[in-house]
């Protein structure tokens, strides 16, 4: 599919397919401000907004894109929740924040 077909086309289209593997650092982000909202690599119109456990907030690894429907699986997963803690070696150790600190308003 290209980015120029009607969007009706594409609603819900790919919600049957199997899951393609994906690595989110590869994904095109859906503009310059962002680094979880990624475009769509199969309809090129949808975009994939990087779901969360409700309970504990960290980042899921199965992703679908909110037009096609087409279900994602993120591989770099592990390096994804360990970069949001602060960890760029994936040891996962959380970083401490001096919560005395002021906070500039």
């Amino acid at each position: 599919m290209t980015n120029q077909e009607d969007p009706n086309k594409l609603l819900m289209c790919n919600r049957y397919k199997p899951a393609i593997r994906v690595v989110h650092a590869a994904l095109q982000r859906t503009d310059e401000h962002t680094y979880y909202k990624s475009v769509c690599p199969v309809c090129g119109q949808g975009t994939l907004l990087f779901a969360r456990d409700q309970k504990t907030f960290d980042l899921l690894p199965d992703d679908r894109c909110v037009l096609c429907a087409q279900h994602f699986v993120y591989t770099d997963i592990d390096r994804l929740r360990a970069a949001e803690k602060g960890d760029q070696d994936g040891d996962q150790t959380s970083r401490t924040v001096d919560q005395t600190a002021p906070v500039d308003s």
